[in-house]
């Protein structure tokens, strides 16, 4: 199975800021674990891959005509296994909605 939202396009929009949103509970982890939104855009752009797809999901609350992409990727900087949730918005935006600890694992 494969990500709703193509992880080519995915890595398209993470390279500019103007074309990726992040939501404030992304921003709360990231400072809590030392790092900022540059650094969440390099894993995406660099690390993540199919191998750390989990499922896709019709968004619910925010985006609802979007399909929502979720992952579970080891990060070496928060030296735990993260849960991280994207979406691409109608309007060409990749919008990360959730980056934490993976309980699941």
């Amino acid at each position: 199975m494969a990500p709703h939202n193509p992880l080519s396009k995915v890595r398209q929009l993470v390279i500019d800021e103007e074309s990726c949103s992040f939501f404030d509970p992304v921003f709360a982890e990231l400072r809590a674990r030392g790092l900022d939104t540059d650094d969440l855009r390099a894993i995406i752009q660099t690390e993540l891959g199919e191998t750390h797809f989990k499922k896709s999901e019709p968004t619910r609350r925010h985006y609802p005509t979007t399909v929502s992409d979720y992952y579970s990727i080891w990060v070496d900087d928060c030296a735990d296994w993260m849960f991280l949730k994207l979406l691409v918005s109608d309007a060409d935006i990749l919008v990360v909605t959730s980056f934490k600890k993976d309980i699941d694992r």
